[in-house]
């Protein structure tokens, strides 16, 4: 997986989903709670390999994710 952005505003984690599928990316997310406040964490992905990882942080990097990361 590659883990794209953490977001505190719904409609800005559905945004940056929207973007993701747009790109062909495969999307989940995952809903936590930090110090009682409600987050979603949004991934791209799964992936079969390691290369495929890389180059799928390599691309979601190029679409302006700056701080994603592999997971």
């Amino acid at each position: 997986w590659v883990q794209v952005g953490t977001f505190a505003v719904p409609s800005n984690a559905e945004g940056v989903k929207a973007r993701l599928r747009g790109a062909g990316f495969t999307v989940g997310s995952a809903k936590v709670s930090k110090a009682g406040q409600p987050l979603q964490i949004v991934f791209a992905g799964p992936f079969g390999t390691t290369g495929q990882a890389q180059a799928a942080l390599s691309a979601v990097r190029s679409a302006g994710f700056a701080d994603a990361f592999i997971r």
